[in-house]
């Protein structure tokens, strides 16, 4: 059933993009003899956000006024100061934690107590980040970049988050696989609850427990193009230049409403790189031949985006760096997060 093109976006992430990522490396190699080439994009991040990126690299240098209060924990650190940097910061419960590098949701978790945070704590020895809540209920992702000289919006997207409605009778589970976009992300909807998925939700009774607008934990992305507009574009256009490290890339943001965001209330969860996916393609009105004619679009402009940056000086990461740290990418997806001896 997964081959059938309706359901293209439910396949693996490396069935997708394992292709398009062939014919970029490729294409740099052939045009510039530097596989590379695109990480010349954002020069001012590490891998340009394409691979072992720090998230708090980026955070220090976002005003704080566009995001929640965000803290730094060493993997060394004791539980001690961990205690004293969350009271310190005034962190206040609930909160997110997350590994200072990763993607796809891996590790991220909201957080309602101090039992809860000693428990992440102990089972993620790596570096983390500890965040207050943004009280905010609708998630935006928004690709940025600047290939034409001056920031453009190229895609705008709402991510509604994963929710079911009790019917009285039936299971989480049941639900789950009774929903047609959910269906074939179950395992991660399910690992991401901490159940089994045999509760039976009331009538009526509204279950949300994923506060993560990440498509393999249920999230639903929907296609807000149509609501770019000048008033949007020159916002992200100040913000853009006040954090001065990207030319190309998505903001992850929360916001009150769309036109609560154009008041210019709303906080980033986080910005990616060249690696950031173009998600208003995932929307199902799009098939999986116009979907990625989009994308490669997108990879088109990061790479005149590159070519500009390097004339102007930049220099691409060169390809014996670049391979360390895809391959220190690629095992922190697949291994287990490390945890802390007792």
């Amino acid at each position: 059933m997964l081959l059938y093109p309706f359901a293209w976006r439910y396949w693996s992430k490396n069935t997708i993009y394992t292709p398009l990522a062939s014919i970029v490396l490729l294409s740099c190699f052939l045009r510039k003899g530097k596989p590379f080439f695109c990480t010349a994009a954002n020069p001012k991040i590490t891998m340009a956000g394409l691979a072992n990126d720090s998230k708090y690299e980026v955070y220090k240098h976002i005003p704080s006024k566009y995001i929640p209060t965000t803290v730094f924990v060493p993997k060394e650190s004791t539980w001690e100061e961990v205690k004293n940097l969350f009271e310190s910061h005034r962190l206040a419960f609930p909160i997110f934690a997350k590994p200072d590098i990763g993607e796809g949701g891996l590790g991220v978790k909201k957080i309602a107590n101090w039992e809860g945070l000693q428990e992440y704590y102990q089972l993620h020895h790596i570096d983390i980040i500890l965040q207050n809540c943004i009280p905010y209920s609708m998630e935006f992702g928004v690709m940025v970049h600047d290939a034409n000289g001056k920031l453009e919006i190229s895609s705008l997207t709402e991510r509604a988050h994963f929710q079911l409605i009790g019917d009285g009778t039936s299971s989480i589970l049941a639900l789950i696989k009774a929903n047609k976009t959910y269906r074939f992300r179950a395992k991660k909807i399910l690992s991401a609850l901490g159940e089994d998925g045999q509760r039976v939700l009331n009538k009526g009774e509204v279950f949300k427990p994923i506060s993560l607008g990440n498509w393999s934990y249920g999230a639903t992305f929907i296609d807000r193009r149509e609501w770019i507009n000048d008033e949007l574009t020159a916002i992200f256009q100040k913000m853009n230049d006040e954090i001065g490290m990207v030319h190309v890339g998505r903001y992850d943001i929360l916001a009150p409403s769309f036109e609560a965001m154009l008041r210019g209330e709303f906080q980033i969860v986080e910005i990616n790189g060249i690696k950031s996916e173009l998600i208003h393609v995932f929307d199902p009105k799009y098939n999986y031949f116009s979907a990625y004619a989009q994308i490669l679009k997108h990879w088109y402009l990061m790479y005149k985006i590159a070519k500009r940056n390097v004339k102007a000086g930049a220099k691409p990461v060169p390809y014996r760096i670049a391979a360390e740290h895809m391959l220190c990418h690629f095992r922190s997806r697949k291994a287990d997060i490390p945890t802390r001896k007792n």
